[in-house]
């Protein structure tokens, strides 16, 4: 896993990598499938590749991230659910940061559609899925 990624922690199984593929494509970004991955790119834009993960390794991670944001905490309460996750590698941080836009875009369509918990490696944040 690159250094730079973020991941979306969700617990419904009849979520699958075609449901992310769905969600994805309707934001306007070039989608390509590559067995289990999910390239994303499009003309002047960053580069991801994304994952769908499942299992008690994501679970353990899961509950990791759970105790330090806390239990008590929504979002500890739940990642404390959580059993499956999209990792989406960053190709080149820079150019993301530079079309953060682009990355919020993947981030929202992920997580709107999982209705799950966002993880950003590079500084540790969540956020539950937007509520309004």
């Amino acid at each position: 896993m690159s250094a730079q990624h973020f991941a979306i922690y969700f617990s419904d199984s009849a979520f699958r990598l075609t449901d992310g593929e769905q969600a994805l494509g309707e934001i306007g970004v070039e989608v390509a499938r590559d067995g289990d991955i999910l390239q994303l790119s499009g003309e002047d834009l960053p580069r991801f590749a994304v994952r769908l993960l499942a299992g008690d390794s994501v679970a353990a991670q899961a509950r990791r991230l759970a105790e330090g944001a806390g239990r008590a905490t929504p979002e500890g309460e739940a990642l404390s659910r959580c059993d499956r996750c999209f990792v989406v590698e960053i190709e080149d941080f820079d150019e993301a940061l530079d079309e953060i836009n682009t990355m919020m875009e993947v981030q929202a369509a992920l997580q709107d559609a999982s209705g799950g918990v966002l993880f950003l490696s590079w500084n540790g944040h969540l956020s539950l899925p937007y509520a309004g």
